[in-house]
């Protein structure tokens, strides 16, 4: 049955217009920033460097793709009318909730991944200076996508899925994409993220803070790169370790609690208003005597 819900929600989601329109608007994006050329003195437009930072910056705006995702993943039964036979159906409470994730989670993933597809094309396709384009790199292109990409995905998904999931309302969805659209910046602001500090160089120790509370991984990316030359940004992977790694895993396993709790939560009924019921009224029953017959005088 898993099996066939996954198969189901994978051509539900093709035919949604959205997904093509989403990949296209991606892969121009990516087209579009890497004709630009912008990259720190010294380093390739095409470095890993580079790359990380480009593709780290793009996923914030993934909120809005998994926001489209979750709507249409958890709250189209509701729209065409389907709760009330989907819940007295066969189909298990498990089965439809995380094959409504995995939908939710590996379209918004292939939607974005574009991204990095039209980034390639726009350095190579530009008129930028030959010197700064190194040669071609796989792993340039692969990891960030694995410790990048992936990731923050997956803890986009989480977050907004599981409103979409409680609260079972648009607007809540898009409230949720806008508020942590939002609140990273502005927790940015205050964890002096090097990503909002400009030229104020961090202490270790708030870069320390940035690294592992940025849900995006962006701080860990710079606290592991701040002290790179130029050389070895245009050459140098990155490395998981360190506070990049603990990142990584520390707001998986939130984002991984979170969905937990959110399928405990679920309930996987139709939920419909309580019908008062009408007023009770007595009937006063009149007593009832036996006959008797009554002697005349």
């Amino acid at each position: 049955m898993f099996k066939k819900l996954i198969q189901f929600e994978v051509y539900y989601q093709l035919k949604q217009r959205a997904f093509p329109i989403f990949a296209i608007l991606f892969l121009a994006l990516g087209v579009f920033v890497g004709s630009q050329g912008f990259a720190p003195t010294g380093v390739n437009f095409n470095a890993v460097y580079q790359v990380y930072f480009q593709t780290s910056i793009l996923t914030l705006g993934s909120v809005f793709i998994t926001m489209f995702f979750a709507i249409s993943a958890m709250l189209r039964d509701k729209q065409h009318n389907m709760e009330s036979l989907i819940y007295s159906s066969s189909i298990k409470k498990s089965h439809y909730f995380w094959s409504r994730f995995l939908g939710t989670f590996i379209f918004s993933v292939l939607a974005f991944s574009p991204f990095l597809i039209g980034y390639f094309l726009g350095i190579s396709t530009s008129n930028l200076d030959p010197v700064r384009i190194a040669d071609f790199q796989l792993m340039a292109y692969v990891q960030p996508w694995l410790y990048i990409v992936i990731p923050n995905i997956f803890i986009c998904s989480t977050i907004i899925f599981s409103v979409s999931t409680i609260t079972k309302n648009n607007t809540a969805t898009y409230v949720s994409a806008v508020f942590i659209y939002m609140l990273y910046f502005v927790s940015s602001i205050f964890l002096n993220s090097p990503l909002m500090a400009q030229a104020v160089p961090a202490s270790p120790e708030s870069m320390a803070l940035a690294a592992l509370a940025d849900p995006f991984g962006i701080a860990a990316f710079f606290e592991q790169t701040q002290y790179w030359t130029p050389f070895q940004k245009n050459t140098q992977l990155l490395s998981f370790t360190g506070l990049f790694l603990k990142n990584r895993l520390i707001w998986i396993l939130v984002s991984f609690g979170s969905l937990l709790v959110t399928y405990r939560l679920f309930s996987f009924r139709k939920i419909t208003k309580k019908v008062k019921k009408a007023p009770k009224y007595k009937i006063n029953k009149q007593l009832v005597f036996a006959y008797k017959p009554i002697k005349a005088f």
